[in-house]
C-alpha cells in the first residue's frame, strides 16, 4: 500500500489495523493448538510458543511502524518542499500539526520538551489547547490567534491552514500552529502597567466661605486637620503630596496602589468631611483623577476635566477620568448653597449683550418638558422680549409633562407665537440667531439635537442649568451658567431676570410658571432649598403669584391617587432602607404616578430612598427619589440615567421589568456602601 494511501486511510486506521491483525494471527494459531492438544500435545505447545514469538515480533513490527509513520509526518512531505519541510522541523517555537477532524498529527522536539507532553500523535487538540477552535479553519485560510495559559507560561498560538501542492490530488489540507512564548513580555508589560503614574488634583470645596465665619485664630487649625488627613491618606498609598495653592493640591500615585484606593472607594473624602462635621463647617474634598494618558501631560489634562466633572457634580467627590471613561465616588453631601451672588451678575451681564447681538433667540428645553422646563423658558422670554428681540420656545405639545402651563400662556393673546415646533426652530434658525438650553447639559436630551449641533458649531448657545454633571455634556458654548447648588432651573432664571432687568416686571403667568417650576423641583419647598431659594420665591410672590393657583397644578385626579396608593402599597423593601415598587400604566401619566409615588415612599419610617418603575408599552421609565443619605443620582447614573442626589431617573427599551428590578439592585450594592 502507498503512503498517500496509508494517510489517506488514517494513521489510527492503519496502526490499529495492524495490531488487530497481530491479535487474529496470535489467536488463531492459540485456537488451532487447542483442539490439536489431545492428539498431538508437543504440536500444540510448539504452536502456543510460535504464537507469542510472532506476537511479540509483529507488536515489534507495529512500534518500528509507527516510528516510520511519526517520522513520515515529521517532514510533512504531503504539503511542503525539503527545504520548507527542514524549517518547518527545525523551528525554535514549539510547533504541530492538527487534521481538519481536530487531531494532532505532528509536532517538533520543541513542543514536546516545552510543553512536557510524550505521545500526542492521534490526540485531539482540545484536550491539550483547550482554547483553539479547529473549526475556524473550516472554511477560511486567514490565520488565527489564540491567547493560552499553558501550566505557567503564557502563549499567543498562530495558526494557518496548510493546503497540499496542486500536484497531490487526494492529500488534506492541515492546520499549522506556532506557539510564541510571551510570559516575560506579558510580566513586564504588568510591571510597567503597574508602575504608570496616577495624577490627581484636589481641591477643598467652598474653603474662603466655609471658614469665613470662623475666627482666624481656628483657620489654621482646620486646614492643618485638613492637610494631615490629606497627607496620611497619600502616605499610606506610598504617594507624594504636592500643595499648589492654600486650597488645592497635586497627588501622584503608582497605578497598582491607585487601585487599593478605588477598592477603598477614596477614604479621604469620608476623612475630610468627618472634619468639617466637627468643626460645624461645610468642608469636603473634590478629587479629579487622570490616568491611562500617554503620559503625565495627558494625565493632568485628564485629570482636570475630572475636577471640573467633580465640581459639576456640586463637590464633595472624587471623578476618575481613564480617557474619556467616568467612575464616580462618594457624593454623600447635598450642594452647599453659595452665597455671593457675584457669578450670577456677572452671567446676566454677559447674556444681556449676547442677546442684543442676535436677532432672535431660541429657548430651548429638553424633551417631555416639565414645570421647572417651561418656567425657565417662560421667564427668558420676558427678558428676551425686553430686550426687544423675538423670542421663541420649541416644545412638543404631545409629549410634555407641563401641559397646564402651555394652555394657561396659549390663552393669552400676548404669547401668541411663542410656542412652536422643534422642526420651526429649526426652520428660523440662522447664524444671527442665539440659543438658550435651559434645565439639561445633555445634548442627546435637547429638544431638537440636529439645532443644538448647529448652534454649537457656530459657538451660539448659552446654557442655563442646575443637574448635577454627567459624562454627557454639551460642548462649544459660548456662556455657560451651570450651578448644581441650585434647587431648580426656574430660581436661577429669576436671579438672573433681577440682574438683567431694570425696571420691567414679569407678568402674573410668568412668574406663576417660574414659582411652579420651583415648587416642583424642590417638593414643595421641602427638598434642595436654601436662602436664596426662598429669595426667588419671594420676589416672584411681588409679582403676584398665587399660590393657591400652582397649588391646584399639581392636584392629581382620582383615578391617579388610587394608582398611586396601589404602587406604594406594592412597595418592596430592600436593604432595609430602600423602597422599590413597579406597576403599569399608560403612557400619558406613567411617569408622572413614578414620581408621585416615589415621594410618597419617602413619608414610610426608616425608608431613605425609593424607586419606582413605571411600564409601557415600549419602554420603562424609573424615578428615583431620597432623602440626602443614598445618592440616587450614582445609582441611576450605572444604568445609563441621572439627576441629582435627591432626585434622579432613567428609561430603558427592550428590557423587562424583571431585568430591570434585577440591575437596579445590583447597582445599588454598587453605588451604596451599607453598614
Amino acid at each position: 500500500m502507498r503512503k498517500k494511501d496509508k494517510f489517506r486511510s488514517g494513521i489510527e486506521g492503519y496502526v490499529f489495523g495492524m495490531s488487530f491483525w497481530a491479535v487474529v494471527h496470535a489467536a488463531v494459531l492459540i485456537v488451532l493448538s487447542l483442539f490439536i492438544y489431545p492428539y498431538k500435545m508437543y504440536l500444540s505447545a510448539a504452536m502456543i510458543g510460535a504464537a507469542i514469538v510472532l506476537f511479540a515480533i509483529e507488536q515489534f513490527l507495529i512500534m518500528l511502524a509507527r516510528k516510520s509513520i511519526n517520522a513520515y509526518l515529521k517532514t510533512l512531505s504531503f504539503c511542503i518542499d525539503s527545504e520548507s519541510r527542514r524549517a518547518v522541523v527545525n523551528l525554535p517555537v514549539p510547533s504541530f500539526a492538527a487534521s481538519m477532524s481536530g487531531k494532532i498529527v505532528w509536532y517538533n522536539d520543541r513542543f514536546e520538551s516545552t510543553l512536557g507532553l510524550k505521545s500526542c500523535i492521534g490526540k485531539p487538540v482540545s484536550e491539550i489547547l483547550k482554547d483553539v477552535q479547529i473549526t475556524r479553519f473550516a472554511e477560511s485560510s486567514a490565520e488565527a490567534l489564540y491567547d493560552i495559559t499553558f501550566g505557567e507560561r503564557d502563549y499567543n498560538v498562530i495558526g494557518h491552514r496548510a493546503d497540499p501542492p496542486s500536484d497531490a490530488s487526494g492529500l488534506p489540507s492541515v492546520i499549522i500552529f506556532y506557539l510564541i512564548d510571551r510570559t516575560d513580555y506579558n510580566r513586564l508589560n504588568i510591571k510597567f502597567q503597574n508602575e504608570k503614574t496616577v495624577q490627581c488634583i484636589i481641591m477643598i470645596d467652598n474653603y474662603d466661605e466655609a471658614l469665613s465665619d470662623m475666627p482666624d485664630s481656628r483657620h489654621r487649625s482646620v486646614t492643618g486637620e485638613i492637610e494631615q488627613a490629606l497627607s496620611s491618606w497619600v502616605n499610606e498609598y506610598n504617594g507624594v503630596l504636592l500643595e499648589y495653592e492654600k486650597d488645592k493640591f497635586f497627588a501622584f500615585f503608582e497605578a497598582e496602589n491607585f487601585r487599593k484606593i478605588a477598592d477603598s472607594k477614596f477614604s479621604v473624602l469620608t476623612d475630610v468631611r468627618n472634619i468639617g462635621n466637627e468643626h460645624k463647617i461645610p468642608v469636603t474634598l473634590s478629587i479629579g483623577v487622570g490616568l491611562g494618558g500617554e503620559g503625565i501631560a495627558q494625565n493632568d489634562d485628564l485629570a482636570r476635566v475630572a475636577l471640573d466633572m467633580a465640581l459639576g457634580r456640586g463637590g464633595d467627590q472624587a471623578v476618575v477620568n481613564d480617557g474619556g471613561a467616568f467612575n464616580f465616588y462618594g457624593a454623600k453631601s447635598g450642594d452647599v448653597e453659595k452665597r455671593t451672588r457675584v457669578k450670577v451678575r456677572v452671567v446676566s451681564h454677559a447674556l444681556r449683550d449676547l442677546i442684543d447681538q442676535s436677532d432672535r433667540v431660541i429657548i430651548m428645553g429638553h424633551k417631555r418638558a416639565d414645570m421647572d422646563c417651561i418656567g425657565a423658558a417662560a421667564g427668558l422670554y420676558r427678558a428676551v422680549v425686553n430686550r426687544g428681540r423675538k423670542a421663541y420656545v420649541p416644545v412638543n405639545r404631545h409629549n410634555c409633562s407641563a401641559p397646564e402651563l402651555i394652555k394657561m400662556f396659549e390663552a393669552s393673546p400676548e404669547y401668541d407665537g411663542m410656542f412652536i415646533s422643534g422642526e420651526q426652530a429649526e426652520d428660523l434658525y440662522d447664524d444671527n440667531t442665539l440659543v438658550i438650553v435651559v434645565d439639561t447639559h445633555r445634548p442627546s436630551m435637547v429638544e431638537n439635537p440636529s439645532l443644538l449641533e448647529m448652534a454649537t458649531k457656530n459657538k451660539n448657545v448659552v446654557l442655563i442649568d442646575h443637574h448635577r454633571k454627567g459624562q454627557e455634556f454639551i460642548s462649544n458654548l459660548i456662556l455657560s451658567y451651570h450651578e448644581p447648588y441650585a434647587s431648580s432651573t426656574c430660581e436661577m432664571v429669576v436671579e438672573i431676570l433681577q440682574y438683567i432687568q431694570e425696571k420691567e416686571r414679569l407678568t402674573k403667568i410668568e412668574a406663576t410658571a417660574l414659582y411652579a417650576g420651583m415648587f416642583m423641583d424642590t417638593k414643595g419647598f421641602t427638598m434642595r432649598t436654601g436662602v436664596r431659594t426662598f429669595d426667588a420665591a419671594s420676589y416672584l410672590r411681588r409679582m403676584g403669584v398665587d399660590t393657591v393657583d400652582v397649588k391646584r397644578m399639581f392636584r392629581s385626579d382620582l383615578k391617579g391617587y388610587v394608582k398611586k396608593s396601589q404602587v406604594v402599597g406594592n412597595a418592596e423593601i430592600y436593604r432595609d432602607l430602600i423602597a422599590i415598587s413597579s406597576f403599569r400604566g399608560d403612557k400619558e401619566d406613567s411617569s408622572l404616578i413614578a414620581a408621585q409615588a416615589a415621594d410618597e415612599l419617602l413619608n414610610i419610617n426608616n425608608i431613605e430612598a425609593s424607586f419606582v418603575a413605571a411600564i409601557t408599552d415600549n419602554k420603562i421609565v424609573v424615578s428615583g427619589r431620597s432623602l440626602g443619605m443614598i445618592n440616587v443620582q450614582i445609582v441611576l447614573e450605572k444604568l445609563g440615567g441621572g439627576g441629582h442626589q435627591n432626585i434622579a431617573g432613567a428609561q430603558f427599551e427592550n428590557v423587562t421589568i424583571v431585568e430591570v428590578i434585577k440591575n437596579l439592585k445590583e447597582a445599588i450594592d454598587e453605588a451604596v456602601q451599607f453598614d
